[in-house]
């Protein structure tokens, strides 16, 4: 598995095809793949909608019971500069997925320079399988869009908007496009003419079947190129399955509401799956399907938690539907992801100066809240963090580590037998952003070492530090397509959830019961066993030397200041060489084992205050300590290493200036702005963190874990 990262032995990897040509196959490793989409779904809007129903250590049926899970880059392009924007829309990450080429925001198949690019949906129509796209916004809607056609400007959806879109638009290209099933809203643009007959009598001319309820679509038998399915089953997009809420100024200070459902709410988006499913598995040959679940990213730009966690939950039973398929059938690969993050924040108090609700979840009250609208009463901002990926099926493995939202596309093509494309190292060329090539499955197996062959265990604890804070810091250290030393290095990652419960604080008497040595490495200095002080030294020191920038605090207005770099701050510890030290010195004579813990809690202090460079400095030193430890892991093959954050602040990565919110834009090394947020008096951020591992036990870090899981998969390497 070739990674910007360098995850696995080079040994795995020469066994590997080459992306750059097509692979001689006897036997594509899937016949069918189903791609899922969360629109606007990061880890704070999966935690909203999961605690709110399961509780704040519950997990969801679907999303969570995925196998392999990774995190995976994404941003679009400058159409200018060609530079990274590190906050973008739905249409150019769909079209990074769809079609594996970065491009700018707006843009709909087609790349940075304008030019059609082929999509998915494309290419295994062309392999003879069947097709189908399902969705609850308009079929003309940015991720739909993406495997149905290429217009230059998003909203380019009917024939009455071609004029300004160079003649072409999404209504008409679906219909020549010719999915075998297409289900959603935007019935309104089919009613459009051209020479005077509508878009819809065209497609019923062209042999379509047209439904208009959820009961005609349930009636239709079958679906081919003979007769294929058009489903739309609204003028706009669908209407949401929860009645809308409307989070307001202040109104987390109010009493907890519950969530109702809406009996005028679109049909469950499993039965719609599920139909497609039976229709698409008629082809021997096989078929590739996606499904998004879109209002969630709706509800969020409108400070809506009820619909948006409500569309969450829909989309969570439709990955039921579609993993229940692929373990019966035993040849489909299931991914789901998202397109990119959203506003909403889980916050520990309520908030007084932004749109924000109380919700009586089943665990108890919570607070949700929204700080990135430019204006009031405007559009809630997407947020630019990597986001989740999960899978199941042949090459599942994959999504396993850190990847780009473009891999997406190689590893769909290679599971189905697809054509390559021709890789360009440019970040507007196909596989300029890559971080993988050829199939992970082997080399991913020869990475997962059974728990019990762990002699030392290294974990590296950051507070405060989750997925936006590591996105930051990457995107102004390394780049939006860099790597992030050490953190980005580690080859299995998954999350925590960030509730109260099992810490860290009971390792060191686990390790001394072990008769292990022991350490804890912090910037005030380090303490090894038998140190009686080593007992009462805690990582949630606030030592402003941990991070490796001076303070630069978000303000109100900040945005509109220009961007500039951090400061170094000369007085900063370096984590990474006393954690090569500690490691030397554990390791002399080491016969029984270690167990080393580094960390700071100066990520929670530098949260709180807004302090955007504080938080990237605190990761970046992070990052140093978590690379020493891999090498030597690397090195020594006995040792576990895992890396989390347990708590993120309300960090997030936008590109307006949000009117009441603390902000501030840094000019990263790629000559980008990155612009930063914090919800105002929010705390820390309630949604669940990364937690990233190599070495033996590591593979049991994937997926969804609460504070018990993780200290018990620490406790059992340690043992």
């Amino acid at each position: 598995m070739k990674l910007r990262t360098p995850l696995i032995a080079l040994s795995a990897l020469l066994a590997l095809p080459a992306l750059g040509v097509a692979p001689a196959q006897a036997k594509a490793p899937a016949q069918n793949v189903i791609l899922i989409i969360g629109d606007g779904m990061a880890d704070a809007q999966l935690s909203l909608a999961r605690q709110y129903e399961y509780g704040s250590n519950g997990k969801m049926p679907g999303l969570d019971s995925l196998p392999y899970t990774g995190e995976y880059t994404t941003f679009s392009l400058d159409r200018s500069t060609l530079k990274p924007d590190y906050d973008p829309d739905s249409a150019a990450t769909g079209t990074a997925w769809a079609t594996g080429y970065k491009s700018y925001d707006g843009a709909i198949g087609v790349d940075v320079y304008g030019k059609s690019r082929e999509n998915l949906l494309e290419a295994a129509k062309a392999a003879g399988k069947a097709t189908g796209v399902v969705t609850t916004s308009e079929v003309q809607d940015a991720t739909p869009a993406v495997m149905l056609g290429h217009v230059t400007a998003r909203g380019c959806k009917g024939p009455a908007s071609s004029s300004s879109c160079g003649g072409a638009n999404m209504s008409e290209q679906i219909v020549s496009t010719r999915a075998d099933v297409v289900i959603g809203g935007g019935a309104q643009y089919f009613e459009d003419k051209v020479g005077g007959v509508s878009v819809l009598d065209s497609a019923k001319k062209a042999g379509f079947q047209v439904a208009t309820t959820a009961a005609q679509i349930e009636a239709v038998k079958s679906a081919d190129q003979s007769a294929p399915l058009l489903g739309l089953l609204a003028d706009g997009n669908l209407p949401t399955v929860y009645k809308q809420t409307k989070s307001s100024v202040g109104g987390s200070s109010n009493a907890p509401i519950k969530c109702e459902a809406d009996p005028s709410g679109h049909a469950p988006l499993s039965t719609l799956t599920s139909k497609a499913l039976e229709l698409l598995s008629a082809n021997p040959q096989g078929f590739f399907l996606e499904v998004e679940g879109a209002s969630i990213d709706k509800q969020s730009h409108s400070a809506e938690p009820c619909g948006q966690i409500g569309e969450t939950l829909d989309l969570d039973a439709a990955v039921k539907v579609a993993t229940d398929f692929a373990k019966k059938d035993g040849n489909t690969l299931v991914i789901v992801t998202a397109d990119h993050g959203h506003a909403s924040r889980l916050v520990s108090k309520p908030v007084g100066s932004v749109n924000s609700l109380a919700l009586a979840g089943k665990s108890g009250t919570m607070y949700v809240a929204y700080s990135s609208a430019p204006k009031a009463g405007a559009s809630q901002q997407h947020d630019g963090t990597q986001l989740r990926i999960a899978a199941y099926g042949p090459l599942a493995a994959n999504v396993v580590g850190l990847t780009d939202q473009t891999d997406v596309n190689r590893t769909v093509r290679l599971a189905l037998g697809l054509p390559a494309l021709k890789v360009s190292k440019s970040l507007a060329g196909y596989g300029g952003a890559s971080r993988i090539s050829g199939d992970a499955t082997v080399a991913v197996k020869k990475a997962t070492i059974k728990a019990s062959k762990a002699k030392n265990v290294i974990v590296i604890a950051g507070l405060g530090i989750g997925n936006d804070e590591v996105t930051m810091t990457r995107n102004y250290r390394n780049g939006a397509a860099g790597t992030l030393p050490g953190i980005d290095s580690l080859t299995f990652q998954g999350q925590v959830i960030a509730s109260a419960g099992s810490d860290l604080s009971s390792l060191v008497a686990d390790a001394k019961k072990a008769k292990l040595r022991y350490a804890l490495v912090s910037p005030g200095g380090t303490k090894y066993s038998p140190s009686k002080k080593l007992a009462k030294a805690k990582l949630t020191a606030k030592n402003a030397n941990a991070s490796l920038y001076l303070p630069r605090k978000a303000t109100v207005g900040g945005f509109d200041a220009s961007a500039k770099r951090c400061k170094v701050n000369t007085k900063a510890v370096n984590l990474g060489t006393k954690t090569k030290a500690a490691i030397k010195k554990l390791n002399t004579r080491n016969t029984k084992g270690f167990f080393l813990e580094i960390g700071t809690g100066y990520g929670v202090k530098a949260g709180n205050n807004a302090d955007v460079c504080g938080q990237i400095g605190t990761t970046a030193n992070l990052a140093k300590a978590v690379n020493e430890a891999l090498k030597f892991a690397k090195k020594d093959g006995r040792t576990l290493v895992v890396f989390t954050g347990l708590s993120g602040s309300t960090a997030q990565i936008v590109d307006e200036n949000p009117y009441s919110a603390p902000s501030l834009k840094l000019r990263t090394g790629e000559g980008s702005e990155l612009g930063v947020l914090y919800t105002p008096g929010g705390g820390q951020d309630g949604s669940s963190q990364i937690v990233a591992a190599y070495g033996p036990g590591a593979a049991s870090l994937m997926g969804l874990k609460t504070k018990a899981e993780l200290v018990k998969v620490i406790k059992q390497a340690i043992a």
